[in-house]
């Protein structure tokens, strides 16, 4: 009979490792997520190394795990093959199948965007009659905006208009229907 290994990883994400003045290594001011009963046949290098997405960090520098019964200073080794994760699952079985992994982030810089758009003012057009018109379309039933009635004013009722015609607010074209 078949005997299945379940694993517990333990994932320290949302720090970096840190050399203190006595040369001792520490992950600090970290969080933890812990995933149990992962059945190490079916568990892949890929599944490990990108846990960090589901933890909601897009980019890391790094992932590495603890060697069991090592200081973080010298213990803490890469995770990129399956050579790598057939040594975490062996060393794992000898403490109580549970492994530490760290994850080292990117330090995030502000994007700046060189070339932003300005914004410019929009002020209606009114011609001498006093009605706002609007020079970019032509004063016909074709011609208006969605959102707008040919005069340039909002309407409501513009998602209804394939449905339901409603009453046409223009008094420069009041025979003309929406």
């Amino acid at each position: 009979m078949l005997h299945m290994v379940y694993l517990t990883l333990v994932y320290h994400h949302g720090s970096n490792l840190v050399t203190k003045d006595n040369d001792s290594v520490v992950y600090e001011g970290h969080n933890i997520d812990v995933q149990d009963r992962l059945d190490e046949d079916t568990l892949d290098v890929f599944a490990v190394r990108d846990h960090h997405h589901a933890l909601g960090y897009p980019k890391i520098l790094d992932v590495r795990w603890l060697e069991p019964g090592r200081e973080i200073a010298t213990g803490l080794r890469t995770i990129g093959t399956d050579r790598d994760l057939l040594e975490m699952c062996r060393l794992a079985r000898e403490n109580n199948n549970k492994v530490h992994i760290y994850y080292e982030h990117v330090v995030s810089e502000p994007q700046v965007e060189e070339d932003v758009p300005q914004l410019i003012e929009m002020t209606p057009n009114f011609s001498d009659s006093g009605r706002g018109t609007n020079p970019n379309r032509n004063h016909t039933k074709e011609g208006w905006s969605k959102g707008e009635d040919c005069d340039g004013q909002n309407t409501t009722k513009v998602q209804n208009r394939a449905k339901k015609p409603t009453k046409n607010k223009c008094k420069a074209h009041p025979n003309a229907n929406t």
